[in-house]
């Protein structure tokens, strides 16, 4: 896409030239959506996408989900709404594949819901299932399409509308339900024969526990991550591990600080899953190549690896974790029976931030442990306050305006703040977007940047551009309504409401005091 942004830029005063390149964007980040859902569905359809289940709050993760389309909704004058008759269910489910389901099915209800339109997200707990519904009082569907509506780029034939189909989306969103023994329920009426009034609904039940996770017919095996150390669902997983070869373990607790152990010696694993599982979640895998598909999809908070590994060693699995952008920041510490000096210089030159000789002492390992995530949540704390309080310019040059750990953290900052600056005024600005300019996907980008900067992606774009508004109105050339709307906000009341939030004081008192 670089290349059209520069013709774009080149060429900022041709009107026409910009609305055909418009469209050639358009076309081209289409084309890369649904590569990306292709990719995912052929996984599902080749059974190589592997599930990493664990058990997580539904309530919190819907919510999170739905934050996402506030700034959408406000864009199009939709109101939505985010209802539960529950504070807090655990479910166990993967969460990265549940994420694109309910992505695509408030993504729909917006595609289909007219501006003025009203979208509902509601959770419903019942006995055996938890039903997340997402209701919609936009265009319907006729009974006749609705046991189509899960096959591939599934178009209705809808002459004299603007026709736009469900892609590969629903298909795939079907496939992952599938495979979490979940199923999605869709209903389509009339409410008001009046106006002519529909109320769409998709809803997705997911069942309580773990074991449908066991084996059953037209089950596609994946690999799977659960949580074995509740004793009271002990018993019911047996069945799990005598049918599926290809469980992972994953010891989960209530604390959400996450660390990725790679070891491929069973006996080292148990041994410092038993050291460390009191305050951490920690993921087992036994060699460097499951360690990196999980480390780059999941982004745990700490990772302990050992040297000496058949296939990808320890020292080059250190080396390529932080020479991703995804993972950079991850603290690594290294173990290893070498004992020479020369070995230590090897393991940090590749990046290793602690390098432990085996055998280790149990109190070392855990007090480097606690101090290396107590040092990356300093660092994520004075992050957060440069953004917060507009010290972090872009470009980030100065070492003491550096409070990242490492220079592609910098590299990270300084291309979603210059990429948000760059669509500052676009309202249809969103989260997919800056996911794709940045090449992550939204789940991966959210985990970084939470991890980096202490801050959700919304919150990091909210504050770079009140914090730019700010400054546009010190610069007294703007009146409030034109900076509001020079900063993406559609709806002056909510970008006072939110300024105010910010900085204590409407945009116009803002202006005032700072004459």
């Amino acid at each position: 896409m670089s290349p059209v942004d520069k013709m774009m830029n080149d060429r900022a005063n041709d009107s026409y030239l910009q609305q055909q390149f418009q469209n050639i964007k358009k076309n081209a980040n289409n084309l890369l959506r649904l590569s990306e859902e292709l990719m995912d569905f052929r996984k599902v359809e080749t059974e190589h996408l592997m599930l990493h289940v664990a058990p997580y709050d539904i309530v919190s993760f819907i919510k999170e989900i739905y934050e996402h389309f506030t700034e959408l909704s406000l864009a199009r004058n939709i109101h939505i709404s985010f209802t539960h008759d529950t504070s807090w269910q655990q479910l166990y489910f993967d969460k990265e594949q549940l994420e694109k389901v309910f992505f695509n099915l408030i993504g729909n209800a917006f595609k289909f819901t007219p501006d003025g339109g009203k979208i509902q997200v509601h959770i419903e707990n019942g006995d055996d299932d938890v039903k997340v519904s997402v209701i919609d009082n936009g265009r319907g569907i006729a009974p006749e399409y609705k046991d189509k509506l899960f096959n591939n780029f599934f178009q209705i034939d809808d002459s004299g509308h603007q026709n736009k189909g469900y892609g590969i989306g629903l298909a795939l969103s079907s496939k992952i339900a599938t495979l979490h023994s979940a199923k999605i329920e869709v209903d389509s009426r009339i409410v008001d024969e009046q106006i002519q009034e529909r109320k769409t609904t998709f809803a997705v039940l997911l069942k309580k526990g773990a074991t449908h996770f066991n084996k059953q017919p037209g089950y596609i095996k994946p690999k799977i991550t659960v949580d074995i150390n509740k004793t009271e669902e002990l018993h019911s997983l047996d069945a799990l591990f005598a049918t599926e070869p290809n469980v992972v373990e994953t010891y989960m607790k209530e604390r959400d600080l996450s660390i990725l152990l790679v070891d491929d010696n069973p006996e080292i694993r148990r041994t410092i899953q038993e050291i460390l599982s009191d305050k951490y979640n920690v993921i087992l895998q036994e060699d460097a190549s499951n360690g990196w598909e999980y480390a780059t999809e999941h982004i745990p908070d700490l990772i302990i690896s050992d040297v000496m590994m058949p296939l990808e060693d320890g020292l080059s699995f250190c080396n390529r974790l932080k020479s991703d952008l995804r993972t950079c920041h991850i603290p690594v510490i290294l173990l290893t029976a070498k004992t020479t000096q020369q070995d230590h210089i090897k393991g940090l030159d590749k990046g290793a931030d602690i390098y432990l000789t085996k055998p280790f002492n149990r109190r070392v390992l855990e007090l480097n442990v606690r101090n290396l995530l107590a040092t990356r949540e300093r660092i994520r704390e004075n992050v957060k306050h440069y953004i917060q309080e507009g010290m972090l310019q872009t470009p980030i040059v100065a070492e003491e305006q550096l409070p990242v750990a490492n220079e592609l953290d910098n590299e990270f900052l300084t291309d979603i703040i210059n990429i948000i600056e760059k669509y500052l005024d676009d309202t249809a600005f969103n989260v997919s977007i800056l996911a794709q300019k940045i090449g992550m996907s939204v789940p991966v980008l959210y985990r970084k940047t939470k991890a980096v900067t202490n801050l959700s992606v919304n919150d990091f774009i909210k504050s770079v551009k009140l914090q730019k508004a700010a400054e546009l109105l010190l610069q007294k050339e703007l009146a409030v309504y034109e900076v509001c709307y020079a900063v993406g906000y559609q709806d002056r009341k909510h970008f006072s409401l939110e300024f105010k939030k910010k900085f204590g004081k409407t945009p116009k008192q803002y202006a005032m005091s700072e004459s």
